[in-house]
């Protein structure tokens, strides 16, 4: 999984209707910039800087229960690689309504659900969203081809003399560089199957969607059925913050057995595509894609 930072600007806000009350639950008050990562970032991080983005499912969750001071809400991301919206307490049912407040539908698209509203949810009952968390990209797994970090010198010049002496100068910095290939994303949304949820590899291949393969947008993550792995790459160096990342890991994070992450960025290389990023699956089979990168680690963070 890679997470890329998210740029929350002005109102977001919702409806909620549970047993406390009706009330507006808000996530980004007026006027307010918060940054934020799907997952791969600090739950108790305030969000109020680039360098330390919180985490969207935490502050969401955070903002349902503020009202009832009790945990009647949670949001987390499932082991399918898709968000599910909880109602755990009080009585009857519980119900966050999108199209109610200012900014709710962006709301539902960053969490990759549908509709005006999550409809009446019982107790300890759920709603899943239809697509993957916006400003991702989760795939099946990283194949054999998978280089592991690989640690080299920067700013560093060398030289051997005749005799065998080897001198050197040595600005004492190390970057960790690391080579993936990520499998079987499908081709577009149309391509993904039922209970998957997978980034796609691209957006939809339709008149309507032109702009979007040659002109992709910063903020591409808050449309609907708007994430593509494309587009994730192509706004990567042209929006705040670094990436979290976490390879062939992401399930025992989900399952909480593990907390930590890297952080860092694509390498100028896959940023500028100089080799092709995305060759198929399988040769001859248009339905899935493959997605190649060069990473760069610049630290480990936890959540």
């Amino acid at each position: 999984m890679l997470a890329q930072v998210l740029v929350l600007t002005g109102e977001l806000s919702v409806q909620v209707i549970d047993s406390h009350s009706t009330r507006t639950v808000t996530l980004v008050a007026a006027a307010a910039t918060r940054y934020a990562r799907v997952f791969l970032a600090g739950t108790a991080a305030a969000g109020t800087s680039v360098g330390a983005p919180y985490d969207l499912l935490t502050a969401f969750t955070s903002a349902l229960n503020a009202a009832p001071a009790s945990a009647f809400w949670s949001v987390t991301l499932t082991a399918a690689g898709n968000v599910q919206i909880a109602y755990n307490g009080g009585s009857g049912t519980g119900e966050v309504n999108w199209s109610v407040g200012t900014g709710g539908t962006t709301i539902r698209n960053l969490l990759g659900h549908t509709g005006s509203s999550t409809g009446a949810i019982s107790i300890n009952g759920v709603k899943l969203g239809a697509y993957a968390p916006a400003g991702t990209i989760i795939a099946t797994a990283a194949d054999e081809s998978d280089s592991a970090y690989q640690v080299r010198p920067v700013s560093f010049a060398v030289a051997t003399t005749a005799g065998g002496t080897t001198y050197g100068i040595d600005a004492g910095s190390r970057t960790a560089r690391r080579s993936v290939r990520l499998r079987l994303l499908p081709q577009t949304e149309t391509e993904q199957g039922a209970s998957e949820y997978l980034t796609p590899a691209f957006p939809p291949d339709t008149s309507g969607s032109s702009s979007r393969w040659t002109s992709p947008s910063t903020t591409y993550y808050t449309g609907a059925y708007a994430n593509s792995a494309h587009e994730f790459i192509a706004a990567c160096h042209r929006v705040p913050g670094e990436l979290g990342v976490v390879i062939n890991g992401l399930q025992p994070l989900i399952a909480g057995s593990t907390s930590d992450y890297d952080i860092g960025s694509l390498e100028a290389s896959t940023a500028r595509a100089e080799d092709d990023l995305f060759p198929l699956s399988v040769a001859g089979w248009y339905k899935y894609r493959d997605l190649v990168l060069r990473l760069t680690r610049t630290a480990r963070a936890s959540r």
